[in-house]
């Protein structure tokens, strides 16, 4: 079965994948995702997408073994998958985890075709890394409905996204890691404004977006009401695995084959040191890939795989900056010019590795992690475990 499966899909992507429309995640709102959602279709129908989803739901209800065979067959290829990314890594695989079945019907299947784009709105301007600090509040109306105020900030795709993922504080007399509810949000509604923001490639992938009064019922909970950091951690952990799947793929123009291939060209082929950060980056990915093999192999067994998600994030993010780093030493000066084709998208990627650093939890965030889940060692001492948020010193109420 896996064996036919493989020629399927090497066959399908040698046919399709070199006419993959770009990728447009960082383009303004308004942009033509037309191609996208089309390509993201043809994905699905072909089995790349939803491989080992439930079929009720919409998946292909395969293994993942199949789920494995995707992401080799297509890592020599640019399938754009950044735009669904939120989607189909983070948002479908956390409704599925804690969703209802209403949820998961209504949801699932869109999001797997590229008809829905989502977003992830956790961030704020003074709860970046600490998710459970967001002010961002939601008040339940005597109709059961939820009114949402607040900003968040650093959202990838808000620009385009039809739903949304969103924590709010909805009891602030208890402490800051209680009291959060997770909401499915309808994006297109009154109430919420979306602003770009610029980065160092001069794209505009993030926003901060703003509500005022936007309405969420009372069957968009995702999870339960006050138990949203549950949910939280359900989520960024999809996350982290996204991004580190993401760290192969991502690396086809960083990978080290192609790094190799742009040494040799540039007559630096036989440089002592350049050889061995090249070896060093094929030893780094095969290492990336083992621990991704070993989540897949312990999620199908239905294991708690503890802090490994945190281990994979932080080897995809040392493996792309560092791939990063050769391709700049490289290239040269030539890297911020659009001379050779390809060079301008190489450091572009560059960036992307950089933030991806970021995205999902900072490196220092995940090394604390693992420090306390995986080797027992103590916790920071906080009084936010007892506090009530309005109580804490950073809390708007508690500001003079």
């Amino acid at each position: 079965m896996t064996s036919d499966f493989r020629i399927h899909i090497r066959e399908w992507l040698r046919e399709h994948g070199p006419h993959a429309p770009p990728d447009p995640h960082a383009l303004p709102a308004g942009a033509d995702l037309e191609p996208a959602k089309a390509w993201q279709l043809a994905c699905y129908e072909a089995g790349l997408v939803g491989t080992n989803w439930p079929k009720a739901y919409g998946g292909h209800g395969l293994g993942e073994a199949e789920r494995r065979i995707v992401l080799e067959e297509s890592a020599p290829y640019n399938l754009g998958e950044g735009t669904f990314t939120v989607a189909v890594g983070m948002a479908g695989p956390t409704i599925l985890d804690i969703g209802t079945e209403a949820q998961k019907l209504r949801y699932i299947r869109p999001l797997l075709r590229g008809d829905e784009l989502w977003c992830q709105l956790y961030s704020e301007p003074a709860a970046g890394s600490d998710v459970a600090g967001i002010r961002t509040s939601a008040r339940q109306m005597p109709d059961g409905s939820w009114r949402i105020n607040g900003q968040k900030v650093w959202t990838s795709g808000a620009q385009h996204a039809d739903v949304g993922v969103i924590i709010t504080r909805t009891d602030p007399s208890v402490p800051k890691h209680r009291g959060l509810t997770k909401f499915i949000i309808d994006m297109r509604q009154p109430g919420i404004e979306v602003r770009p923001l610029r980065v160092a490639s001069g794209e505009t992938p993030f926003n901060e977006v703003f509500f005022d009064d936007a309405v969420v019922e009372e069957d968009a909970v995702l999870g339960e009401v006050n138990g949203g950091w549950a949910a939280v951690v359900a989520m960024l952990r999809h996350e982290r695995m996204a991004i580190a799947e993401l760290g192969l793929p991502q690396n086809r123009l960083l990978s080290p084959a192609n790094l190799a291939q742009e040494a040799r060209r540039r007559g630096r082929g036989d440089d002592p040191r350049v050889v061995a950060e090249i070896v060093d980056l094929f030893v780094r990915e095969k290492a990336l890939t083992a621990v991704l093999l070993r989540l897949d192999a312990e999620l199908e067994a239905g294991i708690d795989s503890g802090p490994v998600d945190s281990i994979a994030k932080i080897a995809a993010n040392q493996l792309n900056e560092r791939a990063g780093e050769l391709a700049i030493e490289l290239m040269g000066p030539e890297v911020l010019t659009p001379t050779t084709p390809g060079v301008t998208d190489l450091f572009r990627v560059h960036l992307d590795s950089i933030g991806h650093a970021i995205g999902g939890g900072t490196s220092q965030v995940q090394k604390n992690i693992i420090a306390e889940r995986r080797h027992r060692l103590p916790k920071d001492p906080s009084p936010d475990r007892r506090t009530p948020f309005n109580e804490l010193p950073s809390s708007p109420k508690a500001a003079p």
